[in-house]
């Protein structure tokens, strides 16, 4: 997942988890968790991406291209 804004100090990368680990209910779901910090001020939107690749696209120099990317919008808001 990509996130943030114009700003380089708000720009990241995190790498989301269906393993049952790093705040992920279940693992083998289909339901991809994970969290990151931003020095942002609370309450503006931004926007994150999540480009997602397959397997075969990393790790086979040889097999078709296959990736997408989706956009998302959030808001900062103070940890509990």
């Amino acid at each position: 997942m990509h996130h943030g804004a114009r700003s380089r100090i708000d720009k990241g990368r995190k790498r989301l988890f269906d393993d049952g680990t790093h705040g992920d209910a279940t693992a083998d779901d289909n339901v991809y968790t994970g969290t990151f910090l931003s020095r942002a001020t609370r309450g503006r939107m931004r926007n994150g991406f999540i480009d997602a690749i397959d397997w075969g696209t990393v790790f086979d120099p040889t097999g078709a291209v296959n990736t997408s990317v989706m956009g998302l919008p959030y808001m900062i808001r103070r940890m509990p």
